[in-house]
């Protein structure tokens, strides 16, 4: 594609400066979005490793289709509602600490930006350029374990057919000198990542024809596959012979990207012929701009309210989750109460048994006698949640997951379910109840309790708890204790009143 830079410098001083203004203030506001992007980015050897490359070649597409096509010069009421639907389920990953959800409208976003400065028609042409950084936004992790399981697949029946003797258990593959685990980083995701964007942005600028467009996308992903297969077979193989001597069986980094560019090679040379025979479409010149509109600029008045609008739609929502957050943190009281519980502060330190939850800012603890039997009541308070500091979250358990008997949920009188457990401690084992009280509301189910954070935070209150009722089993069989205490119910009446607090 032919570019004049200096097309890029025809735009009014005024409309330069308003459009500066407007990315630094975009950027200001989503930044703590765009850290985490930033830090998988440049992390060496991984599955987005190839990100800011993208980035790159999503920015020249862009600057192409700009430099090629003039600029609408009607208000965009498109951008506006575009702009207003993005801020509206950013706020509501922001609010349930879903930072995927908040990353999917990164490129929305840049969207939306766009169609307030050159329009719908402009932007229709740059979206195969902004699609692609959909391409280095983490949500391709759900492809690891099917790439991994096709892997081994592959690597079994090569082994089968040269007759060397394998145990196949999973991803891990017994060899009789060793054991080889094709782990996360084997499954090959980088490669069909890399792949994809090379294949795509290799077809979307040599050819016009969308069958071979998909002809080719096609063959970057076989390769990627391909190269992976035979990648770790030849590691396996080197494994099997050096009896897992050799270094290439345990750092092969270089070596897989080394194999990876071999195959790239081979796609290169096929696609170019694709392209060689494929029908060319001339771009159409360039249309000599009016004097009135060479020095108007590519950017009128009308697009300069567009473009503020559009900035003040996209930033107003995250500025105003976050004031909502701190407002509720400094009205907030590290000591949250249930009528007729006298709370103490604990730390992990104290002889208090605690859920293996992190990052929260208050723990709390009382003991209850009921029935002649003593249970502990302990609340972990969470005021302001963010990303890896949250009450729902994935290393957020109850306990090591070797030490937990899952039970069925009990349910109360009142039809609230209630978690319940017999975790394994040192010396005798403990029985569980738990739940999460979000702004007042309780509820047993995780997803709930992400999803109470978004009505919560739009009326202000942002504090979040897990609840947790526990007895010791002693010298009794806590299997055999759980169901007498099930049928007892006086644990299901003090856990009745936990629940109907607001």
């Amino acid at each position: 594609m032919n570019m004049d830079i200096n097309q890029l410098f025809k735009v009014n001083k005024l409309t330069l400066a308003v459009s500066l203004l407007s990315i630094a203030a975009i950027l200001a506001t989503y930044w703590p979005m765009l850290v985490p992007l930033h830090l998988r980015w440049t992390a060496f050897n991984e599955a987005y490793s190839h990100g800011y490359m993208v980035a790159a070649m999503s920015g020249y597409g862009i600057a192409g289709q700009l430099l090629k096509n003039k600029a609408e010069s009607s208000f965009s009421y498109s951008a506006l509602l575009l702009a207003l639907l993005v801020s509206a389920v950013w706020f509501a990953g922001f609010a349930v600490q879903v930072q995927l959800v908040q990353q999917l409208m990164f490129p929305a976003i840049v969207g939306a930006w766009l169609l307030a400065v050159f329009g719908r028609e402009l932007v229709i042409k740059c979206l195969p350029a902004i699609s692609f950084l959909y391409l280095v936004i983490p949500l391709w992790g759900f492809l690891i374990d099917p790439l991994r399981q096709v892997t081994v697949n592959v690597v079994q029946y090569g082994l089968e057919y040269l007759s060397i003797p394998a145990l196949i258990d999973g991803y891990r593959i017994s060899l009789p000198s060793g054991v080889l685990e094709v782990a996360g980083g084997c499954s090959g995701l980088n490669y069909l990542l890399v792949s994809l964007v090379v294949g795509t942005y290799f077809s979307y600028t040599s050819v016009v024809s969308l069958q071979r467009r998909l002809v080719i996308i096609a063959i970057a992903i076989a390769i990627a596959l391909v190269g992976n297969w035979v990648r770790v077979f030849i590691l396996v193989l080197v494994g099997h012979y050096s009896e897992m001597q050799n270094d290439l069986v345990y750092n092969h980094g270089f070596f897989g990207w080394g194999v990876y560019c071999v195959f790239l090679i081979g796609f290169f040379v096929v696609s170019t012929a694709l392209v060689n025979n494929s029908p060319q479409v001339a771009e159409p010149a360039l249309e000599a701009e009016s004097e009135p509109e060479k020095k108007q600029g590519m950017v009128n008045r009308v697009q300069l309210l567009s473009i503020t609008l559009v900035t003040a739609v996209l930033i107003a929502a995250p500025l105003w989750g976050r004031y909502q957050t701190s407002a509720s943190v400094l009205q907030s009281d590290l000591n949250v109460s249930f009528s007729g519980f006298s709370f103490v502060d604990i730390t992990p330190e104290s002889n208090v048994w605690l859920a293996g939850y992190k990052g929260y800012d208050s723990a709390q603890s009382t003991n209850v006698i009921t029935s002649g039997r003593q249970y502990e009541l302990t609340l972990l308070t969470y005021l302001e949640q963010r990303q890896g500091k949250e009450l729902i979250y994935y290393r957020n358990v109850l306990a090591d997951e070797r030490f937990i008997d899952s039970q069925s949920p009990v349910v109360l009188r009142e039809g609230q379910a209630l978690n319940q457990a017999i975790v394994k401690t040192p010396g005798d084992g403990r029985i569980v109840w738990w739940g999460y009280r979000v702004a007042g509301y309780y509820t047993a189910s995780p997803l709930m309790a992400k999803a109470l954070q978004l009505p919560a935070l739009l009326r202000g209150g942002s504090v979040a708890s897990l609840v947790t009722l526990s007895t010791e089993c002693g010298s009794v069989n806590c299997v055999k204790l759980l169901e007498d205490l099930n049928q007892q119910g006086e644990h299901l009446v003090l856990l009745s009143r936990l629940t109907a607090e607001k």
